[in-house]
């Protein structure tokens, strides 16, 4: 009998990878709702009318000229078969949003957060992408449904948000921050710290507009306000002071299957958090 192949998501797990610092670095989101079947590579693999997809298309170019960083997620949940469908645009700590009744109605929209409606609660996207990985789907549905149960309408299953191995995958919006291995035992947790304006730090991975240092950093600062990156020192403001916090990759080695796909495991170095001593002195 062959035996079944380990889910990525396993053997992460197994050897205890660490999460901090493993969110895609973004500095704008941008959500499309498409229901439907999302191919591999989703973006290109969906039932959008072509029109909407150069839309897209234009749409990302116009937030690149303003943006190091800007991402795009098909979004879906379950709604009334009646054509409608929304935009929604996150950026600059904000979240906005546009409701059409149809996809011919977006020909000609000019994105813009201006003439959108502002978004204050937060939105929860659990990437359920089993096409790309079937960690996506098998974990990342079960979390979705509780969610689902729990938040109403404000959940959405989402397209590939990068790192399978930590799947079930969640971006908050507009607080920008991605999730990974949170399950649906640990939603009423998870969501009650959400909404308080807090870090659920086991599941951090990071505030995706942070560089990476300083997305590990804050699950020592999360009350904090980032100053600067300076080699492997991350600078926070807090209300006493300022607190001092060294990143470095970890001396030791995890090896790690970085989607389902893959034959063999690949060793990656994650990142290490260690505060500064009171007197500037990293320990």
């Amino acid at each position: 009998m062959t035996e079944e192949p380990m889910f990525c998501v396993q053997r992460s797990q197994q050897v205890c990878e660490p999460m901090l610092g493993s969110a895609p670095r973004v500095d704008a989101w941008l959500m499309v709702e498409c229901n439907g079947l999302w191919g591999r590579k989703a973006l290109i693999e969906n039932p959008l009318p072509e029109p909407v997809k150069d839309w897209i298309n234009g749409a990302q170019r116009m937030l690149g000229e303003r943006h190091a960083a800007v991402r795009t997620q098909l979004i879906k949940r379950r709604r009334a078969a009646n054509g409608q469908f929304c935009v929604m645009l996150a950026e600059h700590s904000g979240l906005w949003r546009q409701e059409f009744d149809s996809y011919e109605a977006l020909a000609g929209w000019v994105l813009d957060s201006s003439r959108m409606q502002v978004v204050t609660e937060p939105q929860y996207f659990v990437c359920t992408n089993g096409r790309r990985d079937r960690c996506c789907s098998k974990f990342g549905l079960p979390l979705y449904r509780s969610l689902r149960a729990l938040v109403g309408a404000r959940a959405w299953e989402t397209t590939h948000t990068g790192g399978h191995r930590f799947a079930p995958n969640v971006v908050v919006l507009p607080q920008g921050v991605l999730y990974g291995r949170v399950q649906p035992e640990e939603v009423s947790a998870f969501v009650q710290v959400v909404e308080s304006g807090g870090l659920s730090l086991p599941h951090l991975r990071g505030r995706s507009v942070f560089p990476k240092e300083a997305q590990a950093a804050e699950s020592l600062a999360p009350n904090g306000r980032l100053i600067a990156v300076e080699g492997n020192q991350v600078r926070f403001a807090l209300g006493d002071g300022e607190q001092i916090i060294e990143v470095r990759p970890s001396a030791v080695a995890y090896d790690v299957l970085g989607s389902c796909a893959d034959a063999r495991t690949e060793q990656v170095f994650p990142l290490e958090v260690c505060p500064a001593a009171p007197d500037g002195d990293v320990k």
